[in-house]
């Protein structure tokens, strides 16, 4: 009788298994044939780089909030009419990533293990911080992802909303312009947090 028991226990208990192991197989289905939203697809848009108006060199300290982690790097940054350039180096030193955009394309390199956003996105952010507003609408009404996106500015802040109108992206500047001051960018839909503060600046 003990025997038969613990047998029919057994069961009993292989057979919840089993149906947590299908259920959870199928919401792990449902969850990779999500469609995936615009702002993670490969085709992310960017202005042209002489929409800034201007050219730029700068070394900046980033600190990026991304994973339950902080990291401070120092980076830099150069703008020219025919293209942007961005490197990230760790506190000794080490590059850990460089990223360049020729108005048509972005090439770019990272370091194994480098605990970063990708790159691509940490352009996007700092573009859509330092460009003028009428080159981001002309971006994203020629953009079939993003044409129905809306970029608020109010002065020392600028939000970015998809076409749903989610909040994707907050953008608060402590002064104008806004190299002089610290840059905090919060991507909601990614869930990382970067702060710029530019420490030497060449126009």
């Amino acid at each position: 009788m003990i025997t038969n028991r613990i047998t029919a226990n057994l069961i009993t208990t292989m057979r919840r298994v089993v149906i947590l192991l299908a259920v959870t197989s199928i919401l792990s289905s449902c969850a990779l044939m999500r469609p995936r939203p615009a702002y993670l697809a490969e085709d992310l848009v960017y202005p042209a780089p002489s929409a800034l108006g201007q050219s730029l060199m700068v070394s900046q300290l980033i600190e990026v909030q991304w994973q339950g982690q902080k990291r401070v790097l120092p980076a830099q940054l150069e703008v020219t009419a025919q293209g942007v350039a961005l490197a990230g180096f760790s506190s000794w030193g080490t590059r850990l990533f460089g990223l360049s955009y020729d108005g048509q394309k972005i090439t770019h390199d990272s370091i194994a293990g480098a605990e970063l956003p990708d790159p691509k996105y940490v352009l996007f952010d700092l573009m859509l911080a330092l460009w003028p507003l009428d080159a981001w609408q002309h971006t994203f009404a020629n953009s079939a992802h993003f044409k129905d996106w809306r970029l608020v500015d109010s002065g020392k802040q600028r939000q970015l909303f998809d076409a749903k109108g989610t909040l994707i992206t907050t953008i608060d500047y402590q002064t104008q312009p806004p190299l002089q001051g610290t840059i905090t960018l919060t991507q909601h839909q990614l869930g990382y947090q970067i702060q710029i503060q530019t420490l030497t600046e060449d126009a």
